[in-house]
């Protein structure tokens, strides 16, 4: 069940997805960064770390429960409570991980530590469940490459989605731990 405080002030938007994959001759492959859109993939890089951090940083959530943050956990009238944020945070925070898992050279020296074989799985089942749950129903259309010698799908369409600098505006001023 969804916060119906969230998605009463959250707005819909059109946005077009970016990072669809463009094929030279030879039928390798590229990415283009789209101008004005902050990059999230690639060769690692710390701006790209950076974009992942200003959307899910922890830092926030310690400043929301001052010096006496533990984990995810309160301690609210004497009694010690979890203390939750929205799943989108969670799942963005389990891709994030998997990103990370794709350059282990680059990020063993930047991660504070390795999550276990099970997490990958379980941020791997979350994530599936997720798209599964959200079904995005856009049609996405397909287009030949002669340098690949088949089709291949065309993912930069036009989708409805929450704006999701409204999702975070929510969550931060209600300083939700995520």
């Amino acid at each position: 069940m969804e916060s119906g405080t969230a998605t009463s002030v959250i707005s819909m938007r059109k946005q077009r997805f970016t990072g669809d994959l463009h094929f030279h001759a030879n039928g390798s492959s590229y990415l283009i960064t789209e101008p004005g859109h902050l990059q999230y993939v690639g060769n690692p890089s710390p701006e790209i770390d950076k974009n992942w951090h200003d959307m899910i940083n922890e830092s926030e959530a310690k400043q929301a429960w001052s010096d006496n943050f533990d984990g995810y956990f309160d301690v609210i009238e004497g009694e010690r409570w979890y203390v939750g944020g929205l799943d989108i945070l969670h799942t963005l925070h389990c891709l994030n991980t998997l990103r990370m898992h794709l350059d282990p050279e680059y990020y063993s020296e930047h991660m504070s530590h390795r999550p276990s074989q099970n997490h990958n799985y379980h941020c791997i089942d979350q994530i599936r469940q997720y798209l599964m749950c959200y079904g995005d129903l856009t049609p996405v259309s397909t287009r030949w490459h002669d340098g690949k010698g088949r089709i291949y799908v065309q993912s930069d369409m036009n989708h409805t989605c929450r704006n999701f600098d409204g999702v975070l505006e929510w969550v931060r001023g209600r300083k939700i731990v995520y």
